[in-house]
């Protein structure tokens, strides 16, 4: 498992519980909406940048992106035990 898509602390993928497998997808779903809201804000602020600021601000959204695709794998991997778990 690469560092971006490593468990958060509480996570335990072997649970058998539905609800808890649910409140990860929950979580993962809240934190990628809350990266996508700061992405957007960012990326209206850098217009009105210099040119030389607007550059330097760029490399801030990499900092800011690195984790939205870990957080997307960890988000399918609990959907899928949800679908496992509840029996689907």
């Amino acid at each position: 498992m690469d560092e971006s898509s490593r468990p958060l602390a509480g996570e335990d993928i072997g649970t058998t519980q539905w609800k808890d497998a649910r409140h990860w997808v929950s979580i993962y779903a809240d934190l990628i909406e809350f990266r996508r809201g700061i992405l957007d804000r960012v990326r209206r602020d850098l217009t009105k940048l210099e040119p030389v600021a607007r550059r330097a601000a760029e490399a801030d959204l990499k900092i800011i992106e690195s984790p939205m695709e870990g957080y997307q794998k960890r988000l399918e991997l609990w959907s899928r035990r949800v679908w496992d778990l509840h029996g689907f």
